[in-house]
């Protein structure tokens, strides 16, 4: 039995998808932890797939609109491990969990466990998150 590769693109150049990965999530968590949704929006591509406490979004502005509903201004993170594989071509999944606190309108700040899930994708030579999955766990 064999199958067709679907790029024969051999001479690439492999990712370095484990410091790409850090640096992502560095960048990502302490820009969520100091500005909110605000400090990422650069990193979402414009029609990124983002479940968000089991609600889909498709887009920023939807995702946007599910915090704004739920009244979340903030998280803050702590205790990250991440965990990165090469995915395709200039694409990247990223696994995180840790700790996070919820601060929200009513000031009801609760620490709990959480896990994280993004496919970031290289285009135009900047990372863009294309599909993200954000959930608590605790």
């Amino acid at each position: 039995m064999s199958f067709l590769l679907s790029n024969n693109n051999f001479n690439a150049p492999p990712l370095n998808h484990k410091e790409i990965g850090q640096e992502f999530c560095k960048h990502y968590y302490n820009s969520f932890s100091s500005y909110g949704i605000n400090g990422v929006t650069n990193l979402y591509h414009q029609d990124a797939q983002i479940t968000f406490l089991e609600e889909e979004c498709v887009g920023l502005i939807a995702y946007n609109q599910k915090l704004l509903n739920i009244g979340l201004s903030k998280l803050m993170f702590n205790n990250l491990i991440g965990t990165t594989q090469p995915h395709e071509i200039n694409s990247i999944i990223i696994s995180v969990t840790g700790d996070c606190c919820v601060y929200n309108n009513l000031q009801n700040n609760n620490w709990g466990k959480f896990s994280d899930v993004f496919i970031i994708n290289q285009i135009n030579g900047n990372w863009f998150i294309t599909h993200h999955i954000f959930k608590v766990i605790s």
